[in-house]
């Protein structure tokens, strides 16, 4: 739905979001998850990582205010903060003087050796100028947003280089998080506190004695579910229905040494400080999202250990990838494209010579081609149908680079009618049936439920539905045996229950 200038421009910007706002509403689509902040912080007239137009997001609210059935939450993807100039040096990178900075210390001993996505973070969350730098990021976003109707909270994007969790194992190391763990748990860690390198000897210690590790993680993750549960409470006193969602994509780092276990997903979550139970405990309104990669397959190819090759082929379709939503009062599966890119239209390669580009008279050729790739058909819904053969799911999203849903739009709108028919609350399963699962409960009086199909095959089951019971979008009276086409999700609701 872009247009030239996307949201550069007033102009364009208002073109971009009124195709928008018609795709979304051809396809059944009700909710646009849209950074609001990005590698460096707050996107505004300050720091714009790519082209945007003033306030782009008051934009999308006004736009979005007048449908009324249209709904934004802006997201963050931050990896880094300001620091005071001269902070980070080889000499205080290698003499223990960051230890009380907001820099992260590894297992290393060292802060983060100057690499990107998939290593661990450059900042520790347990600071409190990361804390503080964190909070007023999302105090922004609320102030912009909620005097708007179609503002609905904040998203947490989750990677293992954002400062938004401890993004993995290997760090967090700092003496401030070791002495606040101990003050928590009376376990003392041995190390010479004269050591530059004590970061590591803190981790080598709690390697060396599992017990103590878990009570690290443990803790780990109840600083986290604190310092997020407590800005999700202020974000509801704000405004009662707003949420803070929290998208683990812990999924898309494989590099572990764990990676082929059964609860690789599981155990990853828990090392970036991602529990459930916990986070559940800390605020009403959180919103857990485990988000999968379906193309990382083929987009990963050989670059990964052969030894894994079969894990990242099936990970999507695992029990276990899904883990975290069985302790979620409100349980998300988020779709992150992959995409692959190329300057294959600049018509120079890197060797220098002329390369072949597809311009032409009528086409004007981009130098720089981004493209996803997406099942077709009715396999196009099986990413989102799936995991409702493991969980009951509130919500879904699908997205990266370009338009998660392009081309699959007349199969999306009819699962979306389906789908968005029920209401937003978790139900318990009272069927099975091979790759066929049934799901109810009472909500507004009645008994609401669905019969899923979540396998390619057609399927003819009978569920035993309540009397009663008609087709949540036709109307139409549905008992005994059901037919079910590839991924199909039939809603249903009775007047009559227990």
């Amino acid at each position: 739905f872009a247009v030239p200038g996307g949201l550069a421009t007033p102009a364009s910007m208002g073109e971009t979001i009124d195709r928008a706002v018609a795709t979304m509403l051809f396809a059944g689509e009700n909710m646009l998850f849209y950074p609001g902040a990005w590698y460096e912080g707050l996107i505004d007239e300050a720091y714009t990582p790519r082209p945007h137009a003033p306030d782009f997001l008051s934009g999308w609210y006004t736009k979005f205010d007048a449908e009324g059935d249209l709904f934004l939450v802006p997201t963050l993807n931050v990896n880094n903060m300001s620091v005071p100039p001269g902070l980070v040096t080889m000499d205080s990178m290698t003499n223990g003087a960051l230890h009380a900075s907001p820099i992260a210390i590894h297992d290393t001993g060292l802060p983060n050796w100057g690499k990107w996505h998939n290593t661990p973070p450059n900042f520790n969350i347990a600071h409190p100028e990361v804390r503080r730098w964190l909070a007023a990021i999302v105090d922004r976003l609320v102030e912009q947003g909620a005097p708007h109707p179609s503002f609905k909270g904040v998203c947490l994007h989750v990677t293992r280089h954002g400062l938004l969790t401890w993004g993995g194992i290997e760090s967090g190391y700092n003496d401030y998080a070791i002495d606040a763990f101990s003050k928590a748990t009376g376990i003392r860690i041995p190390a010479d506190r004269s050591d530059p390198l004590r970061g590591k000897a803190y981790a080598d210690w709690l390697r060396a004695h599992p017990e103590a590790m878990e009570a690290w993680l443990d803790w780990r993750c109840g600083v986290v579910a604190g310092f997020w549960g407590a800005i999700a409470n202020r974000m509801r006193e704000r405004r009662p229905d707003l949420k803070l969602w929290i998208n683990c994509g812990t999924t898309s780092y494989i590099g572990h040494d764990y990676a082929a276990s059964p609860d690789f997903v599981a155990r990853a979550n828990r090392e970036v400080g991602i529990d459930a139970a916990k986070l559940d405990a800390a605020a009403p309104n959180l919103v857990l999202a485990q988000c999968v990669v379906p193309a990382d397959w083929r987009w990963r190819g050989s670059w990964i250990d052969a030894r894994l090759r079969e894990t990242q082929r099936t990970l999507a379709d695992r029990e276990e990838t899904y883990a975290l939503l069985r302790g979620a009062s409100r349980p998300w599966v988020a779709q992150h494209d992959r995409y692959w890119e190329s300057a294959i239209g600049r018509g120079d390669g890197a060797d220098g010579k002329k390369v072949e580009t597809l311009s032409c008279g009528w086409l004007n050729e981009l130098g720089w081609r981004v493209a996803t790739i997406n099942p077709a058909g009715a396999n196009a819904l099986r990413p989102f149908v799936l995991p409702l053969r493991y969980h009951d799911v509130l919500g879904m999203t699908k997205g990266g680079f370009l338009i998660g849903t392009y081309g699959m739009e007349p199969q999306l709108a009819r699962f979306a009618r389906a789908f968005r028919s029920l209401p937003a609350v978790t139900m318990g399963e009272f069927f099975r049936d091979g790759a066929v699962v049934a799901r109810k409960t009472v909500a507004d009086g009645r008994t609401w439920g669905y019969v899923v199909n979540t396998d390619s095959d057609p399927v003819s089951v009978d569920p035993d539905l309540p009397a009663g019971a008609v087709d949540a979008v036709t109307r139409r009276p549905v008992s005994g045996r059901i037919a079910l086409g590839p991924y199909e999700l039939i809603p249903f609701f009775s007047d009559e229950h227990p």
